[in-house]
């Protein structure tokens, strides 16, 4: 990995973590396949947890299906501040 992109890296996942931290955010991932890049691994590195990461098919249907749980997954953390806390808490699955 080259020193550039290890800076690059190290720079967004302390934007990440102060953003989490303020306890008012959540990030989300979206890694389309491509069949050999680990999406998972990238966001992980950088501060998004597992929970909140969405790897869906090339497909045009997988992608639909992905932006959907990221939509419905938005509704729910923007109800209020219960539904967010459970929301932040527990990711797309919640």
């Amino acid at each position: 990995m080259s020193t550039r992109r290890i800076r690059h890296q190290q720079t967004v996942r302390a934007l990440i973590e102060d953003m989490l931290r303020a306890e008012s955010h959540v990030i989300a991932a979206l890694g389309i396949d491509d069949g050999y890049t680990n999406f998972r691994k990238i966001f992980r590195e950088i501060g998004i947890q597992d929970g909140w990461t969405l790897t869906p098919g090339n497909t045009a249907i997988d992608i639909r299906a992905a932006f959907q749980v990221f939509s419905q997954s938005a509704v729910r953390a923007s109800q209020g501040g219960t539904a967010f806390v459970q929301a932040a808490l527990g990711g797309f699955s919640n």
